[in-house]
C-alpha cells in the first residue's frame, strides 16, 4: 500500500547548515498493517508521519501509495488527505465551541450526503466508540478519553485508507491507554494505521516497530 524510496527532507537551521530530519528512508507498509514508528525526540518521526499524510514533502525521493506516484503540489495533496487520509493527535485538536457532534462531522461537511446520511454516519461512529451520549456536549465537558474517542471518530468517519495517529495515548491514563490502543487494533482491520508513540506498551500491540534515530530506520522488526 505505500512505498517510500529514497525519501530525505532536509531544514536548514539560522546559519544555514543542513540538517537531514529524514536520509533516504525505504518503507513498505502493506495494507491492513498496524505499524508503530519509535525513537527519540528529534528522530524524524514526525516528519515521515507529515509526508504520508501529504502535510509536507521531502526534498528528493517518491512516495506510492497504492502504486500511485504522490505528487507534492498543494492542488493534488489537498485531494489526496481529504480521499485517503485520516489525522489523530495527541492533544485531540477539537474545536472547542462546536458540539461533539459537530466535531465529528466536521471532515464530510462538503460532501454530499444529506442531512439524513451525515446524521446516521455520525450516530453509527458514536456508538461504536461509546460517545453516543456525549453528542451534544462541547470538548470541555469531556475527559481526556472521551476528548480522545472524538477525535477517533473525526478521523474514520469518512473511512480513510490510511490512520495516521501522532502520540494518541500520550496524555491518557492506563485504562483509556488500552481502550484506545483496542480501538485501533479493531480500526486497522479495514484501515492501514501507523502510530508515531514513545510507548513501548502501544509499539509492542503493533504488528510491526519501526525505529527512527537521526532520521534514518535503524529497526524494522516484526512483533
Amino acid at each position: 500500500m505505500i512505498q517510500l524510496d529514497k525519501i530525505t527532507k532536509i531544514y536548514h537551521n539560522f546559519g544555514g547548515n543542513k540538517k537531514y530530519a529524514l536520509k533516504e528512508i525505504d518503507l513498505f507498509i502493506k495494507k491492513g498493517e498496524l505499524v508503530a514508528i519509535i525513537g527519540p525526540s528529534g528522530a524524524g518521526k514526525s516528519t515521515l508521519l507529515n509526508i504520508l499524510g501529504g502535510i509536507d514533502k521531502p526534498n528528493s525521493g517518491h512516495y506510492y501509495f497504492d502504486n500511485t506516484l504522490i505528487e507534492f503540489k498543494a492542488n493534488k495533496l489537498a485531494h489526496f488527505r481529504r480521499n485517503n487520509i485520516g489525522f489523530i493527535v495527541q492533544n485531540h485538536a477539537l474545536i472547542e465551541d462546536m458540539t461533539v457532534y459537530d466535531n465529528i462531522a466536521l471532515p464530510l461537511k462538503y460532501s454530499l450526503k444529506s442531512k439524513a446520511q451525515l446524521e446516521n454516519y455520525v450516530l453509527e461512529i458514536a456508538s461504536y466508540l461509546n460517545i453516543k451520549d456525549q453528542l451534544s456536549n462541547y470538548p470541555t465537558q469531556l475527559s481526556g478519553g472521551e476528548c480522545q474517542r472524538v477525535a477517533i471518530a473525526r478521523a474514520i468517519i469518512n473511512k480513510p485508507r490510511l490512520i495516521l495517529a501522532d502520540e494518541p495515548t500520550g496524555s491518557l491514563d492506563s485504562e483509556n491507554k488500552r481502550n484506545v490502543m483496542n480501538i485501533f487494533k479493531d480500526i486497522h482491520k479495514s484501515t492501514t494505521t501507523i502510530i508515531v508513540t514513545h510507548d513501548y506498551e502501544i509499539a509492542d500491540n503493533c504488528h510491526r516497530v519501526i525505529e527512527l534515530n537521526n532520521g534514518g530506520i535503524i529497526e524494522n522488526e516484526k512483533i
